[in-house]
């Protein structure tokens, strides 16, 4: 009887060990998670970066977007650069997207990625790749 209460006991104690091990969030997605959360411009971010990869600046660049297609572009007036970024559905909170990339001009970046939507705030949509810590900031204006 002492035997299968020192079994139990032990098998509980085992049970809140992984359990409590399962909600520890991964520190560095959580650094980088923040550190997109802190962008604000429309472009490409890295988390140990101190400048972005690419983003739009309004002096410098075009900003187009087609939403029904789930695509945004920022492009140089020569064109010399150029970032187009498509979504495969549209972003909704907390859902995980793959992203495309096609890119000319800028740094290699790749050219999918899947993506978990961290926030949306007006034209604005803030991704995150889990597996590169690379950040986008998607520029999609709702009709």
């Amino acid at each position: 009887m002492m035997k299968n209460k020192y079994s139990i006991l032990l098998a509980l104690l085992a049970l809140i060990v992984v359990c409590s091990s399962c909600n520890r969030e991964d520190p560095l997605l959580k650094e980088a998670r923040e550190f997109a959360l802190k962008q604000d411009e429309v472009g490409v971010y890295e988390k140990d970066k101190t400048k972005p990869i690419f983003v739009y600046d309004e002096d410098k660049h075009q900003l187009a977007a087609n939403p029904m297609q789930f695509m945004c572009r920022i492009q140089t007036d020569d064109q010399a650069k150029m970032l187009q970024m498509t979504l495969d559905k549209q972003p909704t909170l907390s859902a995980t997207c793959k992203l495309s990339v096609k890119s000319k001009g800028v740094p290699s970046i790749g050219s999918q990625c899947q993506v978990e939507v961290l926030k949306i705030d007006g034209d604005k949509v803030w991704l995150l790749d889990h597996e590169s810590y690379m950040s986008f900031i998607f520029y999609y204006p709702q009709q």
